[in-house]
């Protein structure tokens, strides 16, 4: 009889259980690691695309409002230079186009000698002739200290009465095809709150040295005496303005008195042929024209955020419009 003998011990059916068990926790395992591996590098990758989008919207973000916040290049040009100066909007004390805003421009571009040429881009209704007054007398003292530095204006759509007043002590003239300029003459506007006042019972006392002292009141109707005064007052600055323009324009007006002195404004085109402007044309005609040697440089110590959020400059227009009398 032969025996048959094994050595260790051999597999039972338990022991094949805990096999697969540890086998299928094991690829388990594997399948979980895996996973968290795959769930970490997209995570990352989630957080580069999140990360990179906010740079680029910040970068963005920054970019827009060092624009929005950014001012001219204002004095020491390196280069021979044309210094635009923008008059865009109403002439008025207080407000972006007074004359302590555009004169201390005027007077840095004088004195740069790289600037060669002034350029004066007027785009603007009129407003007050003592704002238009104190910058035409600006441009006279740059003229007297630098004779020749000429200095232009650029009508891009408007220049009319205060704007005009300005632009005709310029050398040149140039405006767009489509501009209108004119409106020579003189304006006084107030509100008349009378009728309103007297129907809420609102009642102004006034109390005078002499019978003309203080003149019209909004809360009060105007007197014959005070409308008789405003007429002769209007007529006589209206009278000097045109009298300017005469002696401004001198030989180059091919229009008389009368026709000037209407108090209408004039298509680009008439106002050519009246000898109102000098010149039709865009900034890009001067640009490759007359002026195409020089860098163009803009003038302006107030940046687009400044401009668009002067609320000091909107509450002291309607202040004005609302309780004294416009002279325009």
């Amino acid at each position: 009889m032969t025996d048959t003998q094994t050595s260790g011990p051999q597999p039972t059916g338990d022991n094949n259980a805990i096999t697969q068990a540890a086998i299928a926790i094991k690829a388990m395992a594997e399948e979980y690691h895996e996973k968290t591996r795959r769930d970490a590098r997209w995570t990352k990758i989630k957080r580069v695309f999140i990360v990179a989008f906010f740079g680029t919207c910040l970068i963005g973000y920054w970019a827009g409002l060092s624009r929005f916040t950014s001012k001219g290049q204002i004095g020491n040009q390196s280069v021979p230079s044309v210094a635009v100066i923008d008059i865009h909007g109403e002439i008025q004390t207080g407000g972006l186009n007074d004359a302590d805003h555009v004169n201390p421009l005027i007077d840095k571009a004088c004195a740069d000698h790289n600037v060669k040429r002034i350029l004066l881009d007027i785009n603007s209704p009129g407003g007050s002739p003592t704002e238009a007054e104190r910058i035409v007398s600006e441009i006279a003292h740059c003229k007297s200290l630098h004779k020749d530095k000429a200095i232009d204006t650029l009508v891009e759509s408007m220049a009319a009465s205060a704007g005009y007043m300005i632009a005709m002590h310029t050398d040149r003239i140039y405006a767009n095809k489509y501009a209108v300029v004119g409106s020579i003459g003189a304006l006084i506007t107030y509100f008349d709150a009378s009728d309103l006042a007297h129907r809420l019972g609102i009642n102004q006392e006034i109390f005078r040295s002499m019978p003309l002292k203080g003149g019209p009141s909004m809360w009060t109707k105007t007197s014959a005496e005070d409308a008789a005064i405003n007429a002769e007052m209007v007529k006589a600055m209206g009278t000097d303005f045109l009298n300017d323009v005469v002696k401004s324009r001198g030989d180059k007006l091919k229009v008389d008195r009368d026709t000037l002195f209407s108090g209408r404004i004039w298509t680009s085109d008439q106002a050519l042929a009246m000898g109102l402007i000098d010149q039709q044309a865009v900034i890009e005609d001067l640009k490759q024209g007359p002026m195409k040697d020089l860098k163009f440089v803009h003038y302006d110590d107030r940046s687009p955020a400044q401009k668009l959020f002067n609320t000091e400059a909107f509450i002291h227009s309607v202040m004005s419009a609302l309780n004294t009398p416009t002279i325009r």
